[in-house]
């Protein structure tokens, strides 16, 4: 289900956004530069960075755990 303002945080969307995040992690990328990709001055998703950022902390979350 959709959560309203917010990035759809749905399974779909969380999955397609992980394997992402993991091939970049692999690519060699930090979880910074990630995040500078997404909400950064030229990220895609900057314009709603303080509602997007939770949704893709959470997953960033799990890729770089420790």
């Amino acid at each position: 289900k959709d959560s309203g303002g917010a990035y759809p945080n749905n399974k779909v969307e969380a999955f397609a956004f992980l394997q992402q995040f993991k091939y970049l992690k692999e690519q060699g990328k930090t979880r910074e530069e990630i995040t500078e990709m997404l909400v950064g001055e030229h990220g895609n998703y900057r314009s709603t960075k303080d509602t997007d950022l939770p949704f893709f902390n959470k997953l960033l979350d799990e890729v770089f755990k420790a």
